[in-house]
C-alpha cells in the first residue's frame, strides 16, 4: 500500500511540474518579414517565406528557370519557339521587361502579385532610382543582383539566400565558379601571338551588326579571342552596333562567328562576302541557339556553354572539353534536360569550322 502511494505521489507531483510548466512557456513567433541586402546596397523588406516571383526581364527569366521555375507567377518575355523543344516553362502571363524589347504592364504585374520581383544583370545608369520608383507605385519589392559571366557563382548564392533554396544554389554557383576559373585562368597562361586574333561576331539577318569590344554583351568574345570590331561607342544592346560589309573588309577578320537565323548559309556563295579571306577558308560558324544563343541574347547562363564551345573551337589543344559531356551536364543543371546525342548533334550541325 505504501508503494502505490508513494508512486500516486510521484505521479502526481510530475504532472503539476508539467503543467507548471506549461502555463509558463511563451509562443515563439516567426517574423513575417525580412530586410534584404541586394547588390545596389538597397535595403528591402521581404516575405521570410517566398511563394512567388516575377523576373524583370529575359536576362533573369533564364538566370531564374534553373533554380525557381515553379514559383514563377509571371514571365517577363515570352519564350522563344526555340526554347520550347527543351524547357517545360510555367504557364503564366507575360508581363514584360525593365528594359529592352516588350513594354513593362505594370497593372497585369499588380495583378500577378509576385511576393518579389527580381532584377538580375548589369548595373545601369539610374537603376536604383527605376527599381524604386517600380517598388512603390506597386508595393512589391524588387530586389537587384548583378551579374556578369565572373560574378554569377554570387549571383546565385544571393538568389539562394533570397529564396531559402541555399543548397541547389550552391550546386550551380560551384558549376558557374569552376567553369569561369579554369578557362580564364588558361587564358592567362596562352600568350598573346598564341590567341586566336581577328574575330567578329556577325548579328542580324543581314549579319551586318557587330558586337563591339568591350560592351557588356561581348564579353565571352572578348575574353577569349581578339575582337576586331573597334567601335568608340559600343552598344548596350544585345542587337549591337550596326555595321556594314564595307568595314568588315576593314577590319579582316581571321574567323566569323554568325548569330543564328542570318547570312551564315549564304555568304559562301554570295559574292559580297567571298573575298573576306575568313570566308575563302571556310574559317566561320553559327552559334548554337537552342535553347537560347550560347554567345548571349540574352547575356545570361546561356553563356557558359559558349565559353565552353570557344575554348574548345579556338584551343583544343590547351582545353580538351568533351562537348557532349559538358553540355549535358549543364542543360540539365539550368534547365533540366537530359540532353541526348542526337539533340547536340543537331546543335553543333554549324559549330565547327568548314
Amino acid at each position: 500500500m505504501k508503494k502505490i502511494v508513494s508512486v500516486l505521489c510521484c505521479v502526481l507531483a510530475l504532472t503539476c511540474l508539467w503543467a507548471g510548466g506549461t502555463k509558463e512557456s511563451k509562443t515563439v513567433e516567426v517574423p513575417t518579414t525580412r530586410v534584404f541586402t541586394d547588390s545596389l546596397g538597397r535595403q528591402v523588406e521581404i516575405p521570410s517565406t517566398i511563394t512567388g516571383i516575377a523576373p524583370s526581364g529575359n536576362l533573369a527569366q533564364l538566370v531564374l528557370y534553373g533554380i525557381s521555375s515553379d514559383l514563377f507567377v509571371s514571365v517577363a518575355y515570352p519564350w522563344p519557339d526555340t526554347a520550347l523543344s527543351f524547357l517545360t516553362p510555367p504557364d503564366v502571363p507575360v508581363t514584360g521587361q525593365f528594359y529592352g524589347k516588350g513594354v513593362l504592364n505594370l497593372e497585369a504585374l499588380a495583378v500577378a502579385n509576385p511576393d518579389i520581383i527580381i532584377d538580375i544583370g548589369e548595373k545601369k545608369a539610374g537603376i536604383e532610382s527605376d527599381l524604386d520608383k517600380v517598388q512603390n507605385q506597386l508595393g512589391i519589392p524588387v530586389i537587384f543582383i548583378e551579374a556578369s559571366l565572373g560574378q554569377m557563382d554570387s549571383c546565385y548564392q544571393m538568389i539562394g539566400d533570397l529564396l531559402g533554396r541555399e543548397k541547389e544554389a550552391l550546386e550551380l554557383a560551384d558549376y558557374c565558379k569552376n567553369i569561369y576559373t579554369t578557362i580564364t585562368e588558361k587564358m592567362k597562361i596562352i600568350s598573346a601571338e598564341n590567341r586566336k586574333a581577328k574575330v567578329l561576331y556577325a548579328l542580324g539577318k543581314e549579319s551586318t551588326n557587330v558586337l563591339a569590344k568591350t560592351s557588356y554583351h561581348a564579353e565571352i568574345i572578348d575574353l577569349l579571342c581578339d575582337n576586331v570590331a573597334v567601335i568608340e561607342v559600343p552598344s548596350g544592346s544585345g542587337n549591337g552596333n550596326p555595321s556594314n560589309l564595307e568595314q568588315f573588309y576593314v577590319w579582316n577578320p581571321d574567323y566569323i562567328i554568325f548569330e543564328p537565323a542570318g547570312a551564315y548559309g549564304t555568304v559562301a556563295t554570295d559574292t559580297r562576302w567571298t573575298h573576306l579571306s575568313a570566308i575563302t577558308k571556310g574559317s566561320y560558324v553559327e552559334a548554337p541557339a537552342k535553347p537560347y544563343n550560347w554567345l548571349g541574347n540574352p547575356p545570361s547562363i546561356n553563356r557558359f556553354m559558349g565559353l565552353i564551345w570557344l575554348a574548345e573551337l579556338f584551343y583544343p589543344e590547351d582545353f580538351n572539353f568533351n562537348l557532349y559531356s559538358e553540355a549535358e551536364k549543364n542543360y540539365r543543371l539550368f534547365y533540366g534536360v537530359n540532353l541526348s546525342k542526337q539533340q547536340f548533334d543537331t546543335l553543333m550541325e554549324n559549330g565547327y569550322f568548314k
